[in-house]
């Protein structure tokens, strides 16, 4: 390499070497075939018009269940425990029960879990404060009593 000149406040510099040939041009991968569509779970009703009808069924059938067996008792009691983790997963599992069923936010309110879920806002963390709210939100529109019980009129 030798130089050449000063332009613009650079030297440029003259190669002996000839320059580096182009890369080669890219070459065109063949397309994919397209995907299959995606196969149904063999858990999920099928495809057709009665699916929503059967999914609904089927969840008040699960909400029978679980009032047959107790289980809102135990969750109301969990609420009163020591256990913040138990707390909030208790509160979030009744929020879900409440909001979805009027019988179950009926025994929720005759297992004792309003006081419980009141107590709850006034020392739970953010996260049980936040649950215990929205069950007490379902709770009002299920059962009028408890709108009086809070003095919400």
């Amino acid at each position: 390499m030798r130089a050449v000149g000063h332009r613009r406040g650079l030297w440029t510099m003259e190669s002996r070497h000839p320059p580096e040939p182009p890369p080669p041009p890219a070459r065109h991968l063949p397309r994919a075939a397209p995907r299959p569509p995606p196969r149904a779970h063999p858990a999920l009703p099928s495809q057709h018009h009665h699916a929503p009808q059967e999914m609904a069924r089927r969840h008040a059938e699960a909400i029978g269940a679980m009032l047959a067996a107790g289980a809102i008792p135990a969750l109301v009691s969990l609420l009163r425990g020591e256990s913040d983790r138990s707390k909030r997963n208790a509160a979030a599992a009744l929020k879900s029960l409440a909001k979805r069923d009027e019988g179950a936010a009926r025994a929720m309110v005759a297992s004792g879990g309003v006081p419980a879920l009141v107590a709850l806002l006034q020392a739970g963390s953010s996260a049980v404060r936040l649950r215990s709210t929205a069950v007490l939100r379902s709770l009002v529109r299920h059962v009028p009593e408890v709108r009086l019980g809070l003095g919400l009129g």
